[in-house]
């Protein structure tokens, strides 16, 4: 796969959240993933971050098997990291060829260039450019915004809340 930037992956994720009609904020990402044609099996002795599983791959579907041990901003940001992998790497939807011939023992995890453009649109999904920059602009006072408030409206976590800031230039690197 050739390297994806940073605005290619925007670029997706938009086409995808217009496409899908997705509402942001998302509150529950699970209704999204069956919007798109993928399911979401929570299991209690499955790792956090949970993996994909092509199920059939002729009919575009996928099954996201993820632990139900987290939270709801956490189940967000795991399964919008999935999806991720799922329309980046393993081409559903964009690349017939590559979803067709795709491996289901493939691994997609761990701290590899997937799983950073991974993050890079589920960030996109959680949180695209234009809402967050609205939200920061319209909620900020004296150049302060509240991160516990922004991550609540997102549904992400206040470390994901405050990293996409850092990468959108509106708040500061430390």
């Amino acid at each position: 796969m050739l390297p994806m930037t940073r605005e290619d992956i925007t670029k997706v994720c938009n086409i995808i959240i217009d496409y899908y009609q997705i509402n942001i904020p998302i509150i529950d990402i699970i209704p999204i993933v069956k919007s798109i044609g993928g399911k979401v099996i929570l299991k209690s002795d499955y790792p956090l971050n949970g993996d994909v599983r092509v199920v059939e791959n002729k009919e575009y579907t996928f099954e996201i098997h993820i632990s139900d041990k987290q939270n709801q901003a956490r189940l967000n940001n795991a399964i919008a990291c999935l999806l991720g992998h799922v329309f980046l790497h393993m081409g559903y939807l964009t690349d017939n060829e590559k979803w067709t011939d795709y491996k289901e023992n493939q691994s997609l995890v761990g701290f590899t260039e997937y799983s950073f453009q991974a993050q890079e649109f589920a960030d996109n999904l959680l949180m695209p450019k234009k809402d967050f920059l609205d939200y920061v602009y319209m909620n900020s006072t004296n150049d302060y915004i509240d991160i516990v408030q922004l991550s609540r409206y997102f549904c992400v976590s206040r470390y994901a809340a405050n990293n996409r800031g850092k990468w959108l230039g509106v708040m500061k690197w430390r």
